[in-house]
């Protein structure tokens, strides 16, 4: 038997079982968030950023949920996701993706990019979302970087 496929194989499995003990609407979400991971993902891998948020923001907002839960479990499908849909997903792609699911359940919800210059000069970026006083960033890196000035209306 190959031993290198063992691993993930097993990983997957455990994956399933705990997928399989979420609730329906949890489960739901979690679907929605893997196919708009893989939907952005290949969207970015073959348009602009600008073009990506465009097509984003023609998918239509729906009424506010009474639950003010459902924020964090947005952001909680989509890290979930991570696990499901194959390959590494950026932080743009995810934040991209909360985005989205955000606005489609009547939240407002801003891309945040950000910035920081490490000692060795290098520049490295970092993207989150930001809605009504709260920042999804599963990384928690967020306060680590200069956020850019604000991206509503500007050309990408």
């Amino acid at each position: 038997m190959n031993q290198p496929i063992i691993g993930p194989v097993l990983a997957w499995i455990r994956t399933a079982r705990r997928f399989r003990h979420l609730d329906p609407a949890e489960r739901r979400l979690v679907l929605e968030a893997a196919l708009f991971t893989v939907a952005v993902r290949l969207a970015l891998s073959v348009l602009s950023l600008r073009t990506v948020r465009g097509l984003l923001a023609q998918i239509p907002s729906g009424a506010r949920p009474a639950s003010e839960d459902t924020a964090s479990s947005i952001a909680r499908a989509v890290t979930r996701a991570r696990t499901v849909v194959p390959g590494a997903t950026t932080c743009l792609t995810r934040a991209l993706v909360v985005q989205a699911l955000l606005v489609r359940r009547g939240y407002p919800a801003h891309l945040r990019l950000g910035f920081v210059r490490s000692e060795g000069h290098v520049l490295s970026g970092h993207a989150w979302v930001e809605s009504e006083g709260r920042v999804f960033d599963d990384t928690g890196e967020a306060f680590a970087y200069a956020p850019a000035p604000d991206l509503a209306g500007q050309r990408l």
